[in-house]
C-alpha cells in the first residue's frame, strides 16, 4: 500500500491537465474515437482534460508515441516539479518539455542511457513503457504486487524488465495480445496514443485503489468535522499543544503587520504556521513526491535536495518561501514542502551525545514514525560532556539545550579530501574485512543477512585492488571501502551478491534494475572513472561541491544522496575502519582547510600570472589538504596543497582565502 503521508491529496494531483502532444488545451477529439478498442479509456481522460486532441478536433489514437511524450504525460499527470540537477546530452530546446523531462528524471521515472542521452524522439516500446509505469508506482511508494508471466514471447522481454512487466500485468495496467489463441506481450512493439491513454487511465485507477483509505474495523458515526480556517491569521499554541488561530485577516500584508506587532505569536494560513520566530522546518512529502528541493533565493534553481523528515533550521519566511539552513548553507524551500514547528512544541528532535568511550553519537529522530536510530560519527569534540544532549545543524558547531554554542570541531573523515592516502596496506585492509565480517556473524547469529558473511561477502580480497586504484586513480582506499560497506551492507546486499555492484551504479532505462559487473574490481573502477574522478572531484565537474564526503552544504553529499546524513554515515564507517586497524590515519591526520571565497585560483607555483594557473574553485567551502607553507618573498601567505586535478602535482593557493579546520580527535 501507499505510504500514508504521501496518500494525502495524491488523487487530486493526478487530475491535472495533461497534453500528450498538442499545445492546444481544449481541442476535444471524438470523431476518430468511435469504435476504437480503447475508446472508453480515451474518452474518460478527455472528459477529465488529462489528454486532449489536435486543433482539427481529432485525437489520432493510432499515432505512435515518443519517449519524451510518454515521460511528459506521466510527469504532468503526477504533477512532478522539475529537478534542475537532472539533465541529458540531447535535451529538447523548449522549456516546458525540459521541465517535464527533469520532473520525471528527478522522480526516478526516467534515467536515460549509458552515453548520457535520453533519446527523446525514439518511439517508446511497450516494455520501456512498463518500466516508466512501474517506476511511477515506486515513486509513490506503492508496494506493488507481481504476476507470473505466461506470455508466449516471454523470452523476448529484456530480462531486466521482467519485474516491471509483471507488476503492470498484475494490476492490469498493460495486458497482452491474443494471437492464434496465445497471449503475447510484444515487448519491442511501439506504443500508440490510444494505448498510452489506456495505460495512464489504468495507472490512475491503480493509484486510486491503492490509496483509498482503509475503513475502520468497527465503523461508527463520525463526528462532524469543524470547518477549517482558510485565511491568514496570527495564533499561538494553547495548553493542550494545539495551534489556536486568534484572529484572521483578509490579506497576507494585514496578517504580517499584526504578527510584527505581536510578541510570541505565529503568522498562520489555515491551520499551518507560515512564519514564526524560531524553530524547525520539517520536510514533509507532497503529492509530487517525498523529496524537498532547496533553491536559491529567486527560487529558480535547486542546488540540493533532502528526504522527507529532515530537520532544517528555520531562519525566516515570506508568503512564497521559507529561508532555511541546510548543512552550513542558506537555502529556500517551498511552504508546501515543510511544516514549521516552534522549538517549544517539538515533541522530540535529532541530537548528539557523548558515549562512555568518548565518541560522538548522532541520534536521528524520525518524526513521521516517532522513533529514532543512532550511529557513531567519530571522536566527540572537546567541550562536550557525557550525559548531556547537544544539537547541531552541520555536525561541526554544537549547541546546548539553551541554544548556546559550546563547541566547534570537524570530523576528520567527513572532511578529508579524496586525494589522500591511507596508512594501511592491502593485507591489513583484507584482514580488517575478514575480521569485521566474522564480528557481524557473531553479533547476529540468527540473521540470514549475515549468515556465513565471512565466506559470501563481495568485499573479501578487495584490499589489493583498493590500494592499486589509490595509487593510480588518486582516491583514498579506505574512503572507497567505507562507501562500499555503507551502500552494500558490507558486500552482502542482493545487488552486490548478484551483480557485483557495491555502490548501486548505473541504473538506466536499458538496464533498470542494476548494472552487471563481471567483478567487484570492475565496479570500483567504474565508480572512480565515471563518477568520482569525472563528476565529483574535479572542481569543474557537473556535481563538484568539494572532494570529501561532506554534508548538504558542501562535499559529495550535496548531489550524491538525498539523505542529509549520508556523508557523516559514510565517514563513520571510515572512522570505525581506522579504529579497528589501530587508528593510524587519525593519529597522523593531515591538515585540512576550507576555502572561504568563490573563484579561488589554484596555481602551479607561487607566482601570479596566466602560466601558473592550474584551475579555479568556482565555489566556496572546498575542502583541501594543506601540505605546508610556501614563501617567495611576497606578502601573500602561500599554502602548498594537494591538487584535485591530476596526480602528484604541486599546487598553491593564497592562505588569505583558506580556513584551517579544527579537527575532533
Amino acid at each position: 500500500m501507499l505510504n500514508s503521508r504521501i496518500a494525502v491529496s495524491v488523487l487530486l494531483s493526478l487530475m491535472l491537465v495533461v497534453s500528450l502532444v498538442s499545445t492546444t488545451p481544449k481541442a476535444h477529439a471524438s470523431d476518430d474515437l468511435t469504435g476504437h478498442p480503447m475508446e472508453e479509456q480515451i474518452r474518460a481522460l478527455v472528459s477529465q482534460e488529462i489528454m486532449n486532441g489536435y486543433d482539427d478536433g481529432s485525437f489520432r489514437p493510432y499515432n505512435q508515441v515518443t519517449r519524451v511524450q510518454f515521460a511528459s504525460l506521466i510527469a504532468r499527470a503526477l504533477n512532478l516539479e522539475p529537478d534542475t540537477t537532472q539533465t541529458f546530452g540531447d535535451m529538447p530546446s523548449d522549456e516546458e518539455t525540459i521541465n517535464r523531462i527533469q520532473g520525471a528524471a528527478g522522480a526516478g521515472i526516467i534515467t536515460g542511457y549509458e552515453d548520457g542521452t535520453f533519446r527523446p524522439y525514439t518511439m517508446i516500446s511497450r516494455e520501456h513503457m512498463a518500466v516508466m509505469l512501474k517506476r511511477a508506482l515506486d515513486y509513490l511508494q506503492i508496494d506493488a504486487e507481481r504476476a507470473t508471466l505466461r506470455f508466449a514471447d516471454n523470452d523476448l522481454i529484456n530480462k531486466n524488465y521482467l519485474e516491471h512487466v509483471s507488476v503492470n500485468v498484475y494490476y492490469g495496467i498493460i495486458n497482452g495480445k491474443t494471437i492464434n489463441n496465445k497471449q503475447y506481450f510484444a515487448p519491442k512493439e511501439a506504443s500508440t496514443r490510444g494505448q498510452a491513454a489506456k495505460v495512464i487511465y489504468e495507472l490512475l485507477e491503480t493509484i486510486k485503489a491503492e490509496t483509498e483509505p482503509v475503513p475502520p474495523e468497527e465503523p461508527g458515526v463520525p463526528e462532524e468535522p469543524s470547518k477549517p480556517k482558510v485565511g491568514y491569521g496570527i495564533g499561538s499554541y494553547n495548553s493542550a499543544g494545539n495551534l489556536f488561530v486568534e484572529r484572521e485577516y483578509q490579506t497576507y500584508e494585514e496578517a504580517l503587520k499584526a504578527y510584527q506587532a505581536s510578541s510570541g505569536k505565529h503568522l498562520t494560513y489555515g491551520d499551518q504556521i507560515l512564519k514564526m520566530n524560531t524553530g524547525v522546518a520539517l520536510t514533509v512529502p507532497t503529492a509530487a513526491g517525498s523529496l524537498t528541493n532547496v533553491y536559491n533565493e529567486a527560487m529558480t534553481s535547486a542546488w540540493t535536495y533532502v528526504v522527507n523528515d529532515t530537520e532544517l533550521r528555520y531562519l525566516d519566511a515570506d508568503k512564497e518561501k521559507v529561508k532555511v539552513q541546510v548543512g552550513n548553507k542558506i537555502g529556500y524551500v517551498k511552504h508546501s514542502n515543510v511544516k514549521l514547528i516552534p522549538f517549544n512544541v517539538l515533541e522530540d528532535r535529532s541530537s548528539y551525545s557523548v558515549s562512555t568511550t568518548g565518541e560522538l553519537v548522532h541520534r536521528v529522530y524520525m518524526n513521521s514514525r516517532g522513533s529514532a536510530a543512532s550511529y557513531v560519527v567519530g571522536p566527540a569534540p572537546a567541550g562536550l560532556e557525557q550525559g548531556k544532549t547537544y544539537y547541531s545543524w552541520d555536525g561541526s558547531k554544537f549547541f546546548d539545550v539553551n541554544g548556546k554554542e559550546v563547541a566547534e570541531a570537524y570530523q576528520y573523515f567527513q572532511h578529508l579530501p579524496a586525494r589522500s592516502k591511507t596508512n594501511y596496506t592491502a593485507e591489513e585492509i583484507d584482514k580488517y574485512i575478514v575480521d569485521e565480517l566474522k564480528r557481524l556473524e557473531e553479533r547476529n547469529p540468527n540473521s540470514a543477512v549475515y549468515k556465513d558473511a565471512s565466506k559470501r561477502s563481495k568485499l573479501l580480497g578487495l584490499g589489493k585492488h583498493l590500494k592499486k586504484v589509490e595509487a593510480e586513480k588518486g582516491v583514498n582506499a579506505l574512503m572507497i571501502l567505507a562507501l562500499a560497506q555503507h551502500e552494500s551492507a558490507y558486500g552482502l546486499s542482493e545487488r552486490a551478491l548478484t551483480y557485483n555492484n557495491l555502490f548501486g551504479l548505473r541504473v538506466y532505462d536499458d538496464n533498470p534494475a542494476n548494472d552487471h559487473f563481471k567483478t567487484v574490481q570492475e565496479n570500483v573502477d567504474e565508480l572512480l572513472n565515471e563518477f568520482w574522478n569525472k563528476n565529483y572531484i574535479p572542481p569543474t565537474g557537473p556535481h563538484a561541491n568539494g572532494a570529501a564526503f561532506g554534508h548538504k552544504g558542501y562535499g559529495f553529499n550535496v548531489k550524491y544522496a538525498s539523505d542529509p546524513y549520508w556523508g557523516s554515515k559514510a565517514a563513520g564507517h571510515m572512522y570505525r575502519i581506522d579504529k579497528a586497524l589501530g587508528g593510524k590515519d587519525l593519529k597522523n591526520a593531515l591538515k585540512i582547510g576550507l576555502t572561504t571565497t568563490e573563484g579561488l585560483n589554484v596555481r602551479s607555483a607561487t607566482e601570479l600570472n596566466d602560466q601558473t594557473k592550474l584551475f579555479t574553485y568556482p565555489k566556496t567551502d572546498m575542502p583541501i589538504i594543506i601540505q605546508g607553507e610556501a614563501t617567495n618573498g611576497s606578502s601573500i601567505p602561500w599554502l602548498k596543497i594537494v591538487s584535485d586535478v591530476g596526480l602528484n602535482r604541486d599546487a598553491y593557493v593564497s592562505g588569505h582565502y583558506v580556513r584551517v579546520l579544527p579537527i575532533a580527535k
